[in-house]
């Protein structure tokens, strides 16, 4: 009978695992000086997988993706049972580590697979990176443009941005979750960041993020909060006439964050077709919505000129409730609430800023509305119509709790 080989489905699995399962199996066990071949594309490039493909051939496998330019595509690839010749030393893969070319060169096809696809990553970030304040300009320049990525829910955009793997052949590859338990992503859709993880990876702090918002990225950097929380546009802006340099986070609670590195705003939005943009953080501010609110967090080592904030009653409503503590009331209904129709970008914490003049009273709209919202409090869609609660029965304890919960969740 003569020799034959099959080539299982290949697989895409963890990156630590080897971001691949490929499985090749010769009619019989290999005899004195053969061996299993992988052709990688149609190129002519070859992997030895003689003793099976494990993690540490992964590098060997990305570099011939490499090679061929192969990104974001389905390549085929066949199993080659092969006998090796006295000139086979430069077939590529363990335990030749260093070949010339990885041809084949010296051997003897015994048979061949048929062939199977094997889905490719999409293009990584070519050089490896220095991680901080640099890799924020670098990765927002990068040729090929990282764009921002993002899925659709409904009628809504969501963030979907990617992070990026260690170095692997001074290469850093998309992957499509947190950390090293996933796979590479392999739609060219998908191949970008959003707000949270250009600044995480630009950090290298993602293995710390439990996808929260801007607070949540500012306690991955262990940022130092500012007592500025929540504040409307031009009440940042005062704070950043005295802070000028330095690095720090800034966010729109439950909505958008980024980095202001030396009074500039850095940032991935759907706003530019590049993801990437760079604004005077004077510039920034003064083109935010009415009704925005912002808070912000410096990172270790940026000195923080404190700045003193007048909240006169009525002044900036977006802060909080008026200094002598009494609470506003919208009537409505019999009980005193109110309905409202979610437009597209709301989130819970901006209704609760237009609806209580805080943004951290966001729980109470929440709960009212939890049978319509769901078990995420971040998904909400144009057309939803909820119930907007009376707060005027609350006690001044009662907000303080609904505060904490705001901040916290």
């Amino acid at each position: 009978m003569s020799a034959s080989i099959t080539l299982a489905p290949i697989t895409n699995i963890f990156v630590r695992d080897g971001g691949y399962r490929i499985t090749a199996k010769p009619s019989s066990s290999l005899g004195s000086n053969q061996g299993i071949l992988l052709e990688v594309g149609v190129l002519g490039l070859y992997l030895d997988i003689s003793y099976g493909y494990t993690a540490s051939h992964m590098p060997y496998l990305l570099e011939l993706i490499a090679r061929g330019k192969m990104w974001a595509q389905k390549i085929s690839c066949r199993a080659l049972l092969v006998e090796f010749g006295s000139g086979s030393t430069s077939v590529y893969g363990p335990p030749y580590n260093s070949p010339t070319e990885p041809r084949r060169v010296g051997v003897t096809i015994l048979a061949e697979s048929a062939p199977t696809n094997l889905a490719t990553p999409v293009e990584p970030y070519g050089t490896q990176l220095t991680y901080g304040r640099y890799a924020i300009g670098v990765l927002g320049g990068a040729i090929p443009r990282i764009k921002y990525a993002y899925r659709m829910e409904g009628t809504q955009k969501r963030g979907a941005g990617r992070l990026l793997t260690p170095v692997i052949n001074g290469r850093h590859y998309f992957i499509t979750n947190w950390g090293c338990d996933c796979p590479f992503e392999t739609d060219d859709f998908n191949r970008g960041f959003d707000c949270t993880t250009y600044i995480l990876t630009a950090y290298d702090v993602a293995r710390y993020y439990k996808q929260g918002d801007g607070a949540d990225v500012a306690r991955c950097l262990n940022a130092t909060a500012c007592e500025l929380s929540s504040v409307c546009a031009g009440d940042m802006a005062k704070f950043f006439e005295q802070n000028t340099i330095g690095e720090f986070v800034m966010w729109k609670p439950m909505h958008h964050v980024v980095m202001v590195i030396d009074g500039f705003v850095n940032e991935f939005t759907t706003a530019n077709v590049m993801g990437y943009r760079s604004t005077q953080v004077q510039e920034y501010l003064a083109n935010a919505k009415k009704g925005e609110v912002f808070s912000v967090a410096a990172l270790p080592g940026t000195p923080i000129k404190q700045v003193q904030i007048d909240l006169k009653p009525g002044t900036s409503p977006t802060i909080g409730l008026p200094s002598h503590g009494t609470v506003p009331s919208y009537g409505g209904g019999s009980n005193g609430s109110s309905t409202y129709t979610v437009v597209s970008g709301d989130s819970l914490s901006l209704i609760s800023g237009r609806k209580y003049g805080d943004v951290l009273l966001w729980p109470i709209v929440y709960d009212a509305n939890k049978s319509t919202i769901g078990s995420d409090p971040n998904r909400i869609y144009p057309g939803q119509k909820f119930t907007i609660p009376n707060i005027q029965s609350y006690s001044s304890s009662q907000l303080a709790s609904v505060r904490s919960r705001g901040r916290s969740c």
